[in-house]
């Protein structure tokens, strides 16, 4: 079985930027992981096409650079996307092994942004100036983006710097013209200005549960460490409460256990049958070891992604047992049912939620890129026509690893995959058949919120 691994506060604040699209952080080791002789990395190489020659910049006859931006070396969370670097480094060997792109090789760059706002500058301006597009971007403090949006070209022209992203924490980024994420975006772009905004988020875990097991009053617990966080889960807790009926609980992702014991009172007070938690496997760790002691069982205790973590296992122990997780992607261990995810499996020797969705974005850059060869010949590579070919993909599913994402209007899938824990592992309860999802309609809801009041 393979899970992500544990997560700092702020891996809760990344996770929640998950969460405002869909859906462990790497470890302390800052170096990329070493090389292995994995499966996924055997192939039979680039294959050169006669008459390539440079198109962009970032684009040579020989190759093409991308760049990945990600915080790792850092001293609050050290290592905290490494899985995103690491992913998007095996991707770019995994795809040269496999014959390459547009008859070039591609070079995966990555740029240390290190939780700050500054580097996070820095690096997008050298991505300007040296890489076709940025992959698998990674930073949660990627606030200036004017160099984003106001890249040159080879030819001179404001084209913008493509930018496929893993982590999105603020509407500006979120809404850039220049930028695609394949966890989808909540907000509707248009109304980011107006009060309330308009929201389409998953509210497919509520419905789940409501329909499975007649939950009727539920809680859900956020972080509220950093604004930016909070105003990722707040939207997606008012989908769910469009279906169930409650309130939220806000709290630090380092309380105590001490600070959830009136909590886990008011549970039961108020006869709360449905708990979700928006945060990491320490936070919900700490919650079902006070309901143990408490005596307080709820019929669902769930939480997201963030959550598929084995160290929610290893810390809440037999508490743990009969809690949920959902996912918004295929489980790791079900390489064997999908030809995509055993290539992504197979290929990175440490992989994570975030190197995963690294790897997808990969997967639609090489999409994107291969479309553009097919319409203009493996010389049209320019990033105008990568923003064209990105503006008009609108199912993408990563080979079915990811229910089918509107990339271009900017909207998730609301697909789900719900994780029960039994016996000390993840089970797959619901959609039951392996490699499958639930991508019904009904999971997605509009809500209208104002967060910038939160």
């Amino acid at each position: 079985m393979r899970a992500f691994r544990r997560r700092s506060m702020l891996a809760t604040v990344a996770a929640a930027a998950l969460v405002i699209g869909a859906v462990g952080c790497g470890g302390s080791d800052d170096d990329p992981a070493e090389e292995e002789s994995l499966p996924g990395l055997e192939g039979p190489g680039v294959q050169p096409i006669e008459g390539t020659e440079a198109t962009e910049i970032g684009v040579s006859a020989d190759a093409i650079r991308i760049t990945v931006i990600a915080d790792v070396d850092n001293v609050p969370a050290p290592g905290l996307f490494r899985g995103s670097r690491d992913a998007l480094m095996a991707f770019g060997e995994h795809v040269n092994a496999q014959g390459g792109i547009a008859g070039r090789r591609l070079d995966v760059q990555f740029l240390d942004s290190k939780l700050s706002p500054d580097e996070a500058r820095s690096a997008l301006i050298q991505a300007c100036e040296d890489s076709f597009a940025i992959v698998g971007t990674s930073a949660l403090f990627l606030s200036s983006l004017e160099p984003l949006a106001e890249c040159a070209d080879m030819a001179g022209q404001s084209t913008g710097l493509p930018d496929l992203s893993v982590v999105q924490t603020t509407f500006e980024h979120a809404c850039s013209p220049t930028s695609f994420s394949v966890n989808g975006t909540a907000i509707d772009c248009e109304t980011r200005d107006e009060v309330p905004q308009t929201y389409v988020v998953s509210a497919g875990p509520a419905r789940y549960f409501e329909e499975e097991f007649g939950v009727t009053r539920g809680s859900w617990v956020q972080g509220n460490d950093v604004q930016g966080a909070l105003d990722g889960t707040l939207p997606v807790a008012a989908g769910e409460q469009t279906i169930i009926d409650g309130e939220n609980f806000l709290t630090s992702a380092l309380s105590p256990q001490s600070v959830y014991t009136p909590y886990v009172q008011s549970l039961r007070r108020d006869e709360v049958d449905y708990v979700q938690t928006y945060g990491n496997a320490h936070m919900q760790a700490t919650l079902l070891q006070e309901a143990r002691v408490q005596g307080v069982q709820p019929e669902v205790f769930t939480c997201v992604v963030s959550c598929y973590d084995e160290a929610l296992i290893e810390e809440a122990g037999s508490a743990a047992e009969g809690s949920y997780v959902t996912l918004a992607q295929l489980p790791f261990d079900e390489a064997d049912t999908n030809e995509n995810l055993e290539a992504m499996v197979g290929s990175v020797a440490d992989l994570d939620g975030f190197g995963s969705m690294a790897w997808v974005s990969g997967l639609l850059f090489q999409q994107a890129a291969e479309q553009i060869v097919e319409e203009h010949g493996p010389n049209g590579l320019t990033r105008a026509n990568l923003l064209t070919a990105l503006n008009g993909i609108h199912d993408f599913d990563a080979g079915g690893i990811i229910g089918p994402t509107d990339i271009a209007a900017h909207r998730g899938s609301g697909c789900l995959v719900v994780m029960q824990i039994e016996n000390g592992e993840f089970v797959r309860v619901h959609p039951e058949e392996p490699g499958t999802l639930d991508c019904d309609e009904e999971n997605l809801v509009t809500v209208q919120l104002d967060t910038t009041s939160s």
